[in-house]
């Protein structure tokens, strides 16, 4: 049985007979409870709703009938998409992107000692390396010389709900320090507004979280609250267009350009490792829940999509934020209460997860599956 949960910023109407289907979260249910109990409609505007509503002409949460002589517009988003799947290694799962594999690990407060990157680190390499990217293709096309760039991403966030416990782990802020040699003072502040316009991870990351920028020799900013854990990376450009190196405590990572910047993007790219982050997070929480409730969880393997705009990244006056994201897990060796509760678990101890969706829609579905979880093709 597959059974699908949405999260989401607002309230999206969908069609009544998926509703079967749709586990609103329950700040929804009491957002709709409250307009029904506060909402008052005079005698004559209730006779004309209804009339509305009997002819048709008001579809509130109804689907939408196409008009046959209207070829539907086509799409101009583009779609990323990773897989991830347990590695049959304690704390590690296997990220899949475009053909290429890599190892995310599992975080401290999950009893690992993540000696590969981690789903944080991830997620914050994502924006680093768009980051750097963004200001070496603006740099080219504006002709601003730029012979450097790196980037230094601090993120503060409460590690207590990773561990379970009742605080939300949600990035309370982030931090970037950019070194640029090359740009004079106004040529570094134009490159710091195309970076803020066009790299789709930070124009996710930046509606769920403040952001603080700061370039060469202005001060980066403080740690927030001493009770928060904070996570930092490094990302540098190197000699080669369109590539850069992270740095995440004794790891090193090769991370390309993506396509829309002009890149061949032939290795993993910041889209690959932000929707990991995602996946990563999930897959790991659940092992670890797994473990801690005796469940005989034999595979869990996840599928994250995520809808957004190249345009915006190719510097048209379109932004190019995440407007969707999607996860679907397949769950195997256990049955449709443990399921459930093993997702629940991610949604509410994942920091991934809890701060995206304060920044976009998020689609979470899962089903129980028996025997090996192939990869997709």
């Amino acid at each position: 049985m597959q059974r699908t949960r949405r999260g989401r910023k607002g309230v999206i109407c969908q069609p009544h007979e998926s509703k079967k289907h749709e586990m609103q979260p329950l700040s929804m249910q009491l957002h709709k409870e409250e307009a029904m109990k506060t909402l008052s409609i005079p005698p004559h505007a209730l006779l004309l709703l209804v009339a509305l509503i009997a002819l048709g002409t008001l579809t509130a949460c109804q689907p939408v009938q196409p008009v046959a002589a209207q070829p539907a517009a086509q799409s101009t988003l583009a779609t990323g998409r990773v897989f991830i799947q347990n590695a049959n290694l304690p704390g590690r799962v296997l990220v899949s992107a475009r053909g290429n594999h890599f190892l995310i690990s599992s975080a401290p407060p999950l009893g690992h000692p993540a000696e590969e990157i981690n789903p944080v680190e991830a997620m914050l390499a994502a924006l680093a390396t768009c980051g750097i990217f963004v200001h070496e293709t603006a740099a080219i096309e504006h002709g601003i010389p730029l012979s450097h760039a790196s980037m230094v991403v601090q993120a503060d966030w409460d590690v207590r709900g990773l561990r379970g416990e009742d605080f939300d782990p949600h990035m309370q802020q982030i931090r970037l320090h950019l070194t640029l040699d090359g740009p004079n003072a106004a040529q570094i502040d134009a490159l710091e507004v195309e970076f803020i316009n066009r790299c789709p991870i930070y124009t996710t990351l930046v509606r769920a979280a403040e952001i603080q920028i700061s370039a060469n020799e202005e001060a980066m900013g403080a740690k927030m609250a001493e009770e928060l854990a904070t996570t930092v990376i490094s990302a540098t450009l190197t000699n080669q267009p369109g590539r850069a190196i992270v740095g995440v405590r004794n790891n090193l990572l090769v991370v390309d350009s993506v396509p829309p910047l002009g890149s061949p993007s032939e290795e993993t790219n910041p889209f690959d490792l932000f929707l990991a982050a995602q996946g990563s997070c999930g897959s790991l929480i659940m092992q670890k829940a797994a473990l801690d409730n005796g469940m005989a969880l034999s595979d869990v393997a996840g599928t994250v999509e995520a809808d957004f705009d190249p345009r915006g990244v190719r510097g048209e006056a379109i932004s190019p934020h995440i407007q969707a994201m999607r996860v679907h897990w397949l769950v195997a060796g256990v049955d449709e209460a443990q399921a459930e509760m093993l997702v629940d678990e991610w949604l509410r101890r994942c920091p991934i997860y809890n701060t995206l969706i304060r920044a976009t829609d998020i689609t979470v579905s899962y089903e129980v599956v028996e025997g090996a979880i192939a990869m997709p093709e």
